[in-house]
């Protein structure tokens, strides 16, 4: 059984026992307190080199807020805490169930957060890599979860399938470090089609002529932040996620976005890790390219593309045995790529 705390009095848990729960935590507790006003957190570094930023702790507060207004969370609730308190989805489960004066609790594995739950949970985020694992290890868990929002990384057409036979109320986040958190959820659910996002209370959104989302928020102190992320406009609170402008492609003038290509062979490839990325090419700018982590020695077949034009089709598949990953198990897409072509393991489609 978890042992359940009152968020109020976490602050005066013996740091012996903060860093039994987690290392991090005595240290988050103590600068969280101190009199300053602003609070240092690392990004993840999933698209570019980690680094460290620095938020507002009155934004924090405010973030917080937003999302237990959204959910409807107060002091009678109970929150699963199984997020590492090192980065900012963490650090802001704690933030929100101590705003609420909630009750929670800590999962005793990060890697399978619920497979000791027996008590009903309110509320609980975690990753895709978290939830790939609770999903196969301990499905039947998912019964004690009443509101799951999942974020730091995409959810793929199998594990979302797999949240439609589940009770649990799913949201997918839309954020980053430096939005503190999310700033827009989409509901998961199987008769809902969309993939839409919609924004919290607080947050306002528009594109440039690129269709770079730009963000706005004035209780986040965010005042048109543009963002690298490539977005589908509907109106000022509600958009659809494309891809990033960082992983575009340019081949032979024409662009094309590597997440919309995935998410067109991802029922194809279930079972095996992959991302399209690009090679320079000396006629078409760039090439693009297929890297999966192959250590079963599994043949792609040219049939998994036949939705594609012949534009879109990779045309090398590189493979490595395993990628590269980031502290909190998302795929490392530029030091992944820089091992594949550097090992230069790879071969043509057959046509």
């Amino acid at each position: 059984m978890l042992k359940i705390y009152n968020a109020i009095n976490i602050h005066k848990l013996h740091k012996q026992i903060l860093s039994k729960i987690d290392a991090d935590l005595p240290l988050f507790i103590k600068k969280w307190n101190d009199t300053t006003k602003f609070l240092s957190v690392d990004t993840s570094g999933s698209t570019g080199n980690p680094k460290t930023i620095t938020l507002s702790k009155k934004a924090v507060i405010n973030s917080a807020k937003a999302t237990n207004s959204f959910f409807g969370l107060n002091e009678s609730n109970l929150y699963l805490m199984c997020l590492p308190i090192k980065y900012i989805a963490g650090k802001m489960m704690l933030i929100r169930s101590i705003e609420s004066n909630a009750k929670m609790c800590f999962a005793n594995s990060y890697s399978n957060p619920i497979k000791d739950l027996d008590q009903p949970i309110d509320f609980c985020a975690m990753t895709p890599f978290q939830l790939k694992n609770s999903i196969t290890s301990s499905k039947e868990k998912f019964k004690w979860i009443k509101t799951l929002i999942i974020g730091g990384g995409i959810i793929d057409k199998k594990l979302e399938k797999e949240l439609y036979t589940i009770s649990t109320n799913c949201y997918q986040t839309f954020g980053m470090t430096e939005t503190i958190s999310h700033i827009a959820l989409r509901k998961i659910d199987s008769k809902l089609s969309s993939n839409q996002y919609n924004c919290l209370d607080h947050v306002t959104i528009n594109s440039n002529e690129i269709n770079q989302l730009i963000i706005n928020s004035k209780s986040l102190g965010i005042k048109n932040m543009i963002s690298n992320d490539i977005i589908e406009l509907i109106d000022n609170k509600t958009f659809k996620w494309i891809g990033r402008i960082d992983n575009v492609i340019n081949s032979g003038g024409i662009k094309h976005y590597p997440e919309l290509l995935e998410k067109k062979i991802e029922e194809h490839l279930q079972g095996t890790i992959f991302f399209i990325d690009k090679i320079e090419h000396t006629e078409l700018g760039e090439q693009i390219i297929l890297i999966i982590e192959n250590s079963k020695n599994i043949k792609i077949k040219t049939d998994i593309f036949k939705n594609f034009s012949s534009y879109e089709i990779p045309k090398k598949i590189f493979e490595l045995d395993e990628f590269i990953y980031t502290n909190n198990n998302k795929i490392n897409r530029p030091k992944s790529r820089a091992k594949a072509i550097n090992l230069n393991k790879w071969y043509k489609l057959d046509q």
